[in-house]
């Protein structure tokens, strides 16, 4: 990316987000960083990373005139930001398909948290309709190693795997648990399909409490 450049950085939350914050310091470091994001309410206390323009629109991922509502404050933002604008990175699938409009003609990067093929569009995995949508984007970014082997082979060589773990230095003031216990941070959406059901069971069978589950 060019120093000079601002990065737009498009996303359907508040940008509170561990891997989102991970990334707006990173992109910080190289130039001027525009977030676009969605805000449930207009009374949140929002710890806002240092460099990064931070733009909302209200509404949510479940709303599907939020993304009308991101379309549009996109479109300003490109306007507005006319030639400086160096690249775009955008988060998921459903906010590529909705903005892509507004940023068509500049470098794209998708970065994929949750795929909109793997849960809303389960019938469409391995499309045509997937495939494309994909081929748009210079570089996708995935969690792990598994999400990259589901993107089509032909478009894997473009796909960079980012694991989500913060900075070290954002975790080297942490004080450990020293409560004889053990320990399991269970970090992100509690879904069965996550360890919901493991872990009730391991709780159920730890007659002598040494078992503590830390959720967020």
């Amino acid at each position: 990316m060019d120093n000079n450049g601002k990065v737009l950085f498009i996303s359907i939350n508040d940008g509170s987000d561990t891997r989102i914050r991970k990334e707006l310091k990173t992109l910080t470091r190289q130039g001027d960083v525009i977030f676009v994001g969605a805000l449930k309410d207009n009374d949140i206390s929002l710890n806002k990373v240092a460099g990064v323009n931070y733009n909302f629109i209200k509404g949510n991922t479940s709303n599907v005139s939020s993304y009308f509502k991101l379309f549009f404050l996109v479109l300003k933002l490109r306007f507005r930001f006319f030639r400086k604008i160096r690249s775009v990175h955008v988060i998921n699938e459903t906010c590529l398909i909705s903005c892509y409009l507004a940023i068509i003609g500049l470098p794209i990067i998708l970065d994929i948290f949750d795929s909109i093929f793997l849960k809303r569009l389960q019938f469409l995995k391995d499309s045509f309709i997937e495939k494309l949508i994909h081929s748009i984007p210079k570089k996708i970014l995935v969690t792990d190693d598994n999400r990259k082997e589901l993107i089509a082979e032909k478009q894997r060589d473009k796909v960079i795997v980012l694991p989500n773990y913060p900075f070290l230095k954002d975790a080297q003031d942490v004080v450990p648990l020293n409560n004889g216990k053990i320990n399991i941070a269970y970090v992100g959406s509690l879904e069965k399909a996550r360890g919901s059901d493991f872990l009730n069971g391991l709780i159920s069978v730890d007659k002598g409490d040494k078992v503590m589950v830390h959720m967020i």
